[in-house]
């Protein structure tokens, strides 16, 4: 997206894997260039994969003023849209090499629909800041997971009740799902 830098007027939503934040610290040419995005006041959301070996890369980014960084486990594909109006999705081999793979468009659908994507991802993810105070602090992440699947939930049901040694609190949604309690009832008393 270097190159298109300039143009943009706005805003600019981006999506980096785990290796896309130190990679772009460590080009000089793409740094500078979000340090003027920065002083042009060009709003700046960055989706990575914050782990261990890219939380100095992103506290980098993070003193950026105009930009949000969220964290999402195992995010994939590298990809930019530049104010609704233009993507541009690539591969990153090594530094050093120039892009061996990308696409670019300012075809509305393609943009608006990799728009949706970033922004349910955006939607998913959680603030950098709580991602690297979890990582520093060595703090497990809470978490609340609604699962659809009758099949994925009873398996679940099932697992949790064999694996406990305390206990275990199930809340059901529906009065069917009683019939699933009945069946976990049986497996305790087994």
């Amino acid at each position: 997206m270097l190159p298109r830098y300039p143009s943009v007027k706005e805003n600019i939503d981006t999506c980096y894997d785990y290796s896309g934040p130190p990679d772009v610290v460590k080009v000089e040419p793409v740094w500078r260039e979000l340090l003027k995005l920065e002083g042009r006041g060009i709003k700046i959301r960055f989706l990575t994969d914050i782990r261990k070996e890219n939380i100095e890369a992103c506290k980098k980014f993070l003193s950026l003023e105009t930009l949000e960084m969220r964290h999402l486990d195992g995010i994939k594909g590298n990809f930019g849209i530049a104010d609704r109006r233009e993507f541009l999705e690539h591969i990153i081999n090594r530094e050093e090499e120039p892009l061996t793979h990308a696409i670019f468009s300012t075809a509305k659908g393609m943009v608006d629909a990799r728009q949706y994507v970033f922004d349910n991802l955006w939607k998913k993810a959680i603030p950098a800041e709580d991602r690297i105070k979890e990582i520093e602090e060595g703090v497990e992440r809470e978490f609340i997971q609604t699962i659809r699947d009758p099949n994925e939930i009873q398996k679940l049901g099932f697992d949790l009740v064999k694996s406990s040694t305390n206990e275990i609190l199930i809340v059901f949604s529906t009065a069917n799902a009683f019939l699933l309690k009945s069946s976990v009832q049986k497996v305790m008393n087994c």
